[in-house]
C-alpha cells in the first residue's frame, strides 16, 4: 500500500497493488499452471490537510498510520514552501506534484529548494505560478436574491418560503467567501480586520438561531453538522481548498 498526492495536490490517494487471476495453462502432467498480474487499485483518498474519517482509515488497516504520517509530511513540506515564498515576496501558485505536467517543466531547472529525491506523486519543494505580493483583500460577495413579492393574503406563503431563499443566498454568501479569499491569496495579503468583520456579521444568524429561538447550540449539531460538514467539503473542493491552505498560513504570525 503507498500513497500519491494528485497533480493539483489537493487529494491524498492511498493505492494497493494486488496479484490478480487473469488465466490458467496447461503444464506438466496436465497440471494447471495459474497465471497471475499485477492490478493496482485504489484503497481511498482524502483532502490533503484534512484527517480520514474512521471508515477511510479501516480501509487502510495496518498501513493506515504510514499514510498518515506521510500525508502530514507532504503537507508540512508545502506550508514550508509558502512561508518561504512569503519571505520572498511572493505568494499564491500551485504546489508542484512529481510526475505532473507542472513537474516536466522544471524538474531541469536550477531552483532553490527543489527536493531532488521526491518520489512520483510527492511534493517537489517548488510553488508554480506565485506572484509578487501587490495589492490588499477586498470581498465582493454577491448581491442577495430578492426576495419575490407576495400579496398580503398570501403572507402564510411568503414565511414558508423565507428559510429556503436565506439558506441558498448564505450558501451564496459562503462561495463569494472562498472566492474573495481565493482572490486576495493570489494578490498575496490578507486582512484581518475584514475577517474579523465577518465573524462579527456571522455571529448574527448564529445567536438568532440559539439565543433568540432558544434551541441549544448542540441540537442543530445533532440535526445537522454531517450535513454541513459534507457541504463544506464539496464547497472547498479544487482550487478553493488549496486557497484556504494557503490563506491560513498567510495568517500565521511571522518567524
Amino acid at each position: 500500500m503507498y500513497a500519491k498526492l494528485d497533480s493539483k495536490a489537493q487529494d491524498v490517494i492511498v493505492y494497493q497493488t494486488k496479484a490478480v487471476l487473469v488465466g490458467e495453462i496447461d503444464g506438466k502432467k496436465r497440471a494447471k499452471r495459474k497465471i497471475f498480474s499485477n492490478e493496482t487499485v485504489e484503497v481511498t483518498r482524502w483532502s490533503l490537510g484534512d484527517q480520514p474519517d474512521h471508515y477511510q482509515v479501516s480501509m487502510m488497516g495496518e498501513s493506515a498510520e504510514e499514510m498518515m504520517t506521510w500525508a502530514r509530511k507532504q503537507d508540512e513540506q508545502i506550508k514550508e514552501a509558502l512561508t518561504n515564498n512569503l519571505k520572498r515576496g511572493l505568494a499564491g501558485g500551485v504546489p508542484v506534484i512529481v510526475g505532473s505536467s507542472a513537474y516536466q517543466r522544471i524538474k531541469d531547472k536550477d531552483l532553490d529548494g527543489f527536493i531532488s529525491d521526491a518520489r512520483t506523486g510527492e511534493f517537489c519543494g517548488i510553488i508554480d505560478g506565485a506572484r509578487s505580493i501587490a495589492s490588499v483583500m477586498s470581498f465582493e460577495i454577491p448581491e442577495p436574491l430578492k426576495v419575490p413579492e407576495v400579496a398580503e393574503e398570501h403572507e402564510e406563503a411568503e414565511v414558508a418560503v423565507l428559510p429556503s431563499l436565506i439558506s441558498d443566498q448564505l450558501t451564496q454568501v459562503a462561495t463569494g467567501l472562498l472566492k474573495a479569499i481565493s482572490q486576495s491569496v493570489d494578490e498575496g495579503q490578507i486582512d484581518r480586520e475584514e475577517l474579523y468583520n465577518i465573524y462579527e456579521a456571522e455571529r448574527q444568524i448564529y445567536y438568532t438561531l440559539t439565543r433568540g429561538l432558544g434551541i441549544k447550540a448542540n441540537e442543530y449539531e445533532t440535526a445537522r453538522r454531517k450535513n454541513a460538514d459534507r457541504r463544506f467539503g464539496e464547497l472547498k473542493k479544487g482550487s478553493f481548498g488549496l486557497a484556504l491552505r494557503q490563506a491560513a498560513n498567510m495568517l500565521k504570525p511571522q518567524e
